[in-house]
């Protein structure tokens, strides 16, 4: 009997994650390019002091001050799903459209050490009130993040990175731009979640051509508040607390093997406990928590550096994971890996493509399993010059295919995507005019009683206001923590 009956080898070649692991967290590229050309909010050049160098020290006038930049914006808009009911029967779903104004907040500080290491802290919210034009729908949503980040060089040929976030909020509150709500149960809208990160990093230099990176990664999902559990039409379960822990540890080495092509590998390690875990194929949820998985990938590959601006990698392997609970065979899972990444960079605009085919506990609540995921990631200011100068595009879509299981015998397969269309014109230097799209689907398949689809479409528009001191750091903020 297969364990996984999933269209796998053709995954082998897409995309995936560019440049090792650990220390990508909290890369380099975070810190502000000495001499960048960049834009402000009405599309005008600007210069911004800083260091791509790591272990060259910055100037002497800007080290060891903070850099701002603050972007919040008012809209108004439409939702076409507040709030999703089921039929009795579980088979028809019945959206719930309301009238929404939001208010988002996004900070960004930025301060150069001598020496060349740097702090970096964002911080964003997001409230939603709801005016329901069908049946009832939740008033108000919100949800808010922070993230902190260090690089510092502790010898010639060394860097420490370290990395610690957390957010709160509900799964509506969440735009497709937030990497979070791909890990977060997308089964229900009317739970309240925080997450917490922890990310430690070391790079070594073993030579002039060869690196070396250790990292450790801590994540915890918790649900503080729940309503209803979506699964069923009358049936009622809830949970409160950890959803799911996970531990990541990883070391990764790469080679230059000319000046634009290097040899990469890469192995990690992970160890995911879910508390609470549904079995769904009984047509009764059960919580059979709680579930453990541990997964081992090696990953070798190549990167190419085409030119300063466009650059990528791929890497194909392997995963080896626990077998479900129930499963007869006690030896591990086996599956085909694969990851690869490309991404171009110029002074105005950025682009970046993940893909990845990986094993990994996907859905907190229903397992673990083979995961297919693309991310495209756009933004900065598409025409240099004329009318269309102060406009500013940010789009971002992931879809995700992934075979979980939280028994041998109960398999579900979940289709999930979600997208972002954002446009910015400035006004003036501080200014401007914000609209867009926010799209997000789900669909589920599998024995037992299976989740209802989801769909819902967010339309917005509104005034967008900029701030920052100085020349520092003008830059279009897009609303995207990702790690692309």
């Amino acid at each position: 009997m297969e364990r996984y009956a999933s269209p796998v080898l053709a995954a082998l070649f897409l995309p995936a994650q560019l440049s090792w692991t650990p220390p990508r967290p909290v890369s380099r590229e975070s810190a502000p390019a000495q001499g960048e050309v960049v834009v402000g909010p009405d599309g005008q050049p600007l210069v911004v002091p800083g260091t791509t160098d790591v272990h060259e020290a910055p100037d002497a006038g800007e080290a060891g001050a903070w850099r701002r930049v603050v972007r919040v914006d008012a809209t108004a808009g439409w939702n076409s799903n507040a709030r999703q009911i089921a039929s009795q029967d579980g088979r028809n779903v019945f959206p719930n459209a309301a009238l929404v104004g939001t208010l988002q907040l996004q900070t960004s500080f930025v301060r150069l050490e001598r020496g060349g290491g740097f702090w970096r802290l964002d911080a964003g919210g997001l409230v939603m009130q709801n005016v329901a034009l069908d049946a009832a729908v939740p008033p108000n949503e919100g949800s808010g993040s922070v993230r902190a980040q260090y690089m510092h060089p502790i010898a010639p040929r060394s860097e420490v990175v370290a990395a610690l976030g957390a957010s709160v909020g509900t799964l509506a509150a969440r735009r497709a731009t937030d990497p979070r709500m791909a890990a977060i149960d997308p089964t229900s809208l009317d739970r309240t979640y925080a997450t917490t990160s922890l990310e430690l990093g070391w790079i070594r230099a073993l030579g002039p051509r060869t690196q070396l990176g250790l990292g450790v990664t801590g994540t915890a999902l918790f649900t503080i508040a729940d309503q209803d559990e979506s699964l069923g039409p009358t049936l009622t379960l809830r949970h409160r607390g950890l959803d799911q822990g996970t531990f990541t540890g990883e070391i990764g080495v790469d080679h230059e093997l000319t000046a634009r092509l290097k040899a990469e590998g890469l192995l990690r390690v992970l160890y995911a406990d879910q508390p609470f875990a549904l079995d769904v194929s009984t047509g009764t949820p059960v919580n059979i928590g709680p579930l453990r998985t541990q997964v081992a990938t090696v990953l070798g590959g190549v990167g190419y550096e085409a030119s300063e601006r466009l650059q990528g990698d791929m890497r194909v392997g392997f995963s080896a994971a626990s077998p479900p609970p129930g499963d007869p065979d006690p030896t591990p899972v086996l599956e085909p890996a694969a990851t690869v990444r490309a991404a171009y960079d110029d002074t105005r605009r950025r682009v970046a493509l993940l893909a990845s085919y990986q094993y990994e506990a996907a859905i907190p609540r229903f397992g673990s399993g083979p995961t297919l995921r693309t991310q495209l990631l756009a933004y900065g200011i598409p025409v240099d010059q004329g009318p269309w100068r102060p406009l500013q595009v940010l789009f971002a879509a992931t879809a995700d295919r992934s075979m979980t299981r939280t028994l041998f015998s109960s398999r579900l397969e979940s289709r999930t995507a979600s997208g972002t269309l954002a446009l910015r014109y400035g006004l003036g230097p501080n200014w401007g005019v914000v609209g867009g799209v926010d799209l997000r689907a789900s669909r589920f398949e599998g024995e037992g009683l299976v989740p209802a689809p989801f769909t819902r479409t967010l339309v917005f528009l509104g005034a967008s206001w900029f701030e920052t001191n100085g020349r520092d750091e003008r830059t279009l903020v897009p609303f995207a923590d990702t790690p692309l």
